[in-house]
């Protein structure tokens, strides 16, 4: 299968900075060039709000480090990751599952 790695997206990993619990710092661990496909998504009404799901495939050239407690930042939204797995075990991709809300 080819691979069109032509979109860029950011790997960050939350960093406490202080004793408060909500005070973070994002550090920037890869700007790897992805394979993108969406998956379908879905939508969730409760309290009279209405949440998008949006599940999303990355696929990127292999890198070790790369962990479910970080996350990806792709066109303004910041994607949760939810599994990370070795293509075939062969060490050339990576593909990553990750879900943003909306």
């Amino acid at each position: 299968m080819a691979y069109h790695f032509n979109n860029k997206i950011k790997i960050v990993e939350r960093v406490s900075s202080g004793p408060m619990p909500d005070s973070y710092k994002e550090k920037l661990i890869a700007k790897p060039w992805s394979d993108i496909k969406t998956i379908r998504g879905n939508e969730f009404i409760g309290s009279g709000l209405t949440a998008s799901e949006i599940p999303v495939r990355f696929i990127i050239r292999y890198r070790e480090g790369i962990t479910a407690s970080q996350r990806i930042k792709w066109k303004d939204l910041d994607f949760y990751i939810e599994s990370v797995q070795n293509d075939n075990g062969l060490n050339r991709t990576l593909t990553i599952y990750a879900k943003a809300y909306k």
